[in-house]
Parts: C-alpha cells; sequence; structure tokens
C-alpha cells in the first residue's frame, strides 16, 4: 500500500533549521500532508551528533507534529532522494544556499527531477523551484 503524501523537510545538526520546520508545517498544513523531517549526516558524525542542536531539532519535530528520521551517509543526496520516494514526497523543503549553487540540492533535483523543492532563507522567505507544471499529488483535499 502506497503512503499517503508528505512534505519532507530536510535539516542539518542546526539550531537554525527550526525555521525550514515551520516552513514544512505552513506548506504541509496548507496543503493537507503529513510532515516528515530528514536529517542525514556523515557517516563520521555516527557517534558523536550535537545532543543540544539534536534536542532542538527534536522539540521543534515535536511542535510541529513531525516525525524525525536521522540518518549517517557519505552520499546524503542519494539516501534523500531514496528516502523522498519511498514516504511519497509531494514536495521537499530545504534551506537557501549561501553559495550561488549547492551540489546537494542539484543532485536531489538531477535524481528528482519533477519533485517540487522549496527553499527557505534566512529570513523565512520562500523560493518554490517546479518543473514547470504544480504536480496536482501536491495539492490534495484536506482531510476532515
Amino acid at each position: 500500500m502506497k503512503k499517503a503524501p508528505c512534505a519532507v523537510v530536510c535539516v542539518t545538526q542546526q539550531a537554525s533549521c527550526k525555521r525550514l520546520i515551520e516552513a514544512g508545517k505552513r506548506i504541509s498544513d496548507e496543503h493537507g500532508l503529513r510532515l516528515e523531517v530528514l536529517n542525514v549526516q556523515p557517516v563520521k558524525d555516527c557517534y558523536s551528533p550535537d545532543p543540544r542542536a539534536m534536542e532542538l531539532l527534536h522539540e521543534s519535530c515535536r511542535g510541529a507534529g513531525a516525525r524525525m528520521s536521522v540518518y549517517f551517509s557519505d552520499n546524503p543526496a542519494i539516501l534523500t532522494a531514496s528516502f523522498l520516494k519511498k514516504m511519497n514526497a509531494s514536495v521537499v523543503i530545504m534551506g537557501f544556499p549561501k553559495d550561488s549553487a549547492s551540489p546537494f540540492i542539484a543532485s536531489v533535483r538531477m535524481l528528482l527531477p519533477d519533485l517540487p523543492i522549496t527553499m527557505v532563507d534566512e529570513e523565512s522567505n520562500m523560493y518554490h523551484m517546479t518543473t514547470g507544471e504544480i504536480p496536482s499529488r501536491m495539492f490534495q483535499p484536506k482531510r476532515a
């Protein structure tokens, strides 16, 4: 059985990612989607994640009614694309890159070219990337 569509927020191990979870909550509420949060860290960090940052992220997830999944991988774009497919993501929310380009975002885009990406900047402004057509599955009716 296929999972219901969801919005997935990609976060790093930083407290500032709370704004991404809040943006994901707004999007999921607006479109009646469940909310998932994904954190992918390098394998070398497997035994030393920052406990304060992780607890802040978990608190933000609980407040937004989201489940947070944490993985350790040296191929974050591939793992993320696999997670997005498995979760039946209708949209993915990511931080706006500080540099002009992000290899991570470009790789996810290449692996899942039809999946809308919403990027959130430091002021919580949202920027939407689509293929030109907004997939109808992103706009599921809200369930009562």
